[in-house]
């Protein structure tokens, strides 16, 4: 693909924000919006900077920190008619509809994300998430593994999107794994790994599991929880059981 702008320090603005996204952090989150929204002031026609708006903002509603997706799904959708050849766009709507659980919506997307660049490997690797929401964490494994032999060196949330399709078909031992191995643990990941753990016995201490949370996030709360996009009941099911398993109950 072409340069996605004309502008050098527009597109240095959206360079920022995707490195504050990746800290996984309230703090980082609020920072790379900053710089999305600046890239955007730069050039009004930069559509990978609306569709990483999107993405933040969808990062917003899924860890709590805002109540509506309203925004993420204004940017998305914004940005796939500006650029409607540009994977990117598509894989970004793809996640909105997923955490929107509008899973025929996601399939949609991902799969034209996926007809236009079938070889990028984090495409791959979040496609998987899907399948493991919807159920399917034997493809989402196979999805993955493809991904970590296009890049040899895949990032560490590949092993996250890995550890969901283990944790989906109840192999927590193996969940267990991935996520200790990792040396950054989000704290969606962190409920997974001690949700495992409570299954397998050997559960931390309730104690110890809020002020992990609270150590990445001091105003983390939850009042999210129930918006994970299982298609499947007895997988939402599978979800909550294990939050209670640990001590973690949805507020009222």
């Amino acid at each position: 693909m072409q340069n996605p702008t004309d502008s050098a320090e527009a597109y240095d603005h959206y360079l920022r924000g995707r490195q504050q996204f990746d800290l996984y952090s309230r703090e980082g989150n609020a920072r790379a919006k900053e710089e999305f929204s600046r890239a955007i002031e730069l050039d009004p026609k930069f559509a990978r900077a609306y569709s990483w708006a999107g993405y933040a903002h969808l990062e917003d509603y899924k860890q709590g920190w805002a109540d509506s997706p309203d925004t993420a799904v204004r940017f998305a959708t914004q940005a796939v008619k500006m650029a409607p050849d540009d994977y990117y766009t598509h894989w970004t709507l793809a996640s909105v509809y997923m955490e929107l659980k509008d899973m025929v919506g996601a399939r949609r997307e991902y799969d034209r994300a996926y007809e236009l660049n079938g070889n990028d490997p984090d495409l791959l690797a979040e496609r998987a998430d899907m399948l493991s929401f919807q159920g399917d964490p034997a493809s989402a494994i196979t999805d993955i593994e493809r991904a970590k032999r296009l890049n040899p060196s895949f990032p560490e949330w590949y092993q996250w999107s890995l550890a969901l399709a283990h944790f989906q078909d109840r192999n927590y031992d193996e969940t267990i794994r991935l996520l200790t191995a990792m040396s950054d643990l989000p704290n969606e990941a962190y409920l997974m790994l001690a949700m495992s753990q409570a299954r397998v016995g050997h559960s931390p201490s309730h104690a110890a599991i809020m002020r992990d949370l609270r150590a990445k996030d001091p105003q983390w709360t939850t009042e999210h929880l129930d918006r994970m996009p299982f298609a499947k009941a007895e997988d939402q099911e599978h979800w909550m059981k294990g939050l209670e398993m640990i001590g973690i109950a949805k507020s009222k």
